[in-house]
């Protein structure tokens, strides 16, 4: 089970996407990485992962048309992180 700052980095993060209007999105945690994903029906369509480094920096990846985690260049704070997914990265958060 993950530890209570993973769990509770999981939640922030959900509710900062929902209060910048990303509502389909959704976060999971596997292992140490928090996995920002959205659902049609049964099928989850993951769009980016948070893997936790240390306690509080994150290193980003995105899921690529296949579905497969590729490394994006960037580490930080789950806030640090958050932004720029949100204003870099808007299409991959997108309906």
């Amino acid at each position: 089970m993950a530890d209570a700052w993973l769990e509770a980095a999981k939640i922030t993060a959900e509710r900062e996407l929902h209060e910048k209007g990303f509502l389909h999105l959704h976060a999971r945690l596997y292992g140490q990485h928090l996995v920002i994903y959205s659902e049609a029906g049964d099928e989850r369509d993951n769009r980016a992962r948070l893997t936790q480094t240390r306690r509080d920096v994150f290193r980003m990846g995105m899921a690529n048309h296949h579905g497969r985690w590729e490394p994006a260049p960037f580490t930080g704070t789950l806030s640090e992180m958050l932004t720029v997914l949100m204003e870099q990265f808007g299409f991959i958060l997108a309906k």
